[in-house]
């Protein structure tokens, strides 16, 4: 179980592992890739250009550091890799987003 008082430091680290040169570009691309496949799953007839991509990307590197802001599955996959631990989601499935994120 994780303290409570913990969360703003592993949101820091979250924040810094979607924002490093190096990590930063892998986390995008394997989000890119997951919510196109998600909007071809879900039929969404739109499409994103590259600046609309960008902006989705900011919104969701700002929401990682927000005490308050919802985690994307994005977020706890990242988390997982940066702890190199299994994440096991606990509760209602929401949005589609798998029980457990390991590392590879």
């Amino acid at each position: 179980m994780v303290d409570p008082s913990s969360s703003g430091l592993l949101r820091e680290a979250l924040y810094r592992s979607l924002t490093a040169p190096l990590s930063g570009p892998i986390f995008e691309q394997v989000w890119k890739s997951e919510t196109e496949s998600r909007l071809v799953l879900e039929g969404a007839g739109e499409r994103y250009d590259a600046r609309q991509w960008k902006l989705e990307w900011e919104k969701v590197v700002e929401a990682a550091f927000k005490p308050s802001a919802f985690l994307y599955e994005i977020h706890v996959f990242a988390l997982a890799h940066s702890l190199r631990r299994p994440i096991i989601i606990y509760g209602e499935a929401v949005r589609n987003v798998p029980s457990i994120l390991c590392p590879s």
